[in-house]
Parts: C-alpha cells; structure tokens; sequence
C-alpha cells in the first residue's frame, strides 16, 4: 500500500495495485482506517473485449 499526497489537498492511495485517486486529504485516515479493519473491498466487473 502507498499513499502520495499531493499540494491541492487530495492523495492517491495504491493498494496491490489498485488505484484510488483524488481522495481528499482529510478522508486519507479514515480511508486507512476502513482497510486495515477489513472493512473496504473491492468490487470489479470485467467486460468481454469489444470486437470489431
């Protein structure tokens, strides 16, 4: 997991490769905080690709 915070007050967190940009700096915390207590997941959905 990374976090890169950047001066216009957002972060970009990375966990195992999935990017979560433009969170806002005062919700970093608690975003950190939902994911070491298993409470975050995630959820994807992959689409066939598209043929021409």
């Amino acid at each position: 997991m990374s976090v890169r915070l950047y001066p216009e007050d957002d972060a970009l967190i990375d966990v195992e490769g999935v990017e979560c940009p433009d969170v806002p700096r005062d919700d970093v915390p608690a975003f950190l905080r939902s994911l070491f207590d298993e409470l975050a997941y995630v959820k994807a959905r992959r689409f066939p690709r598209a043929t021409s």
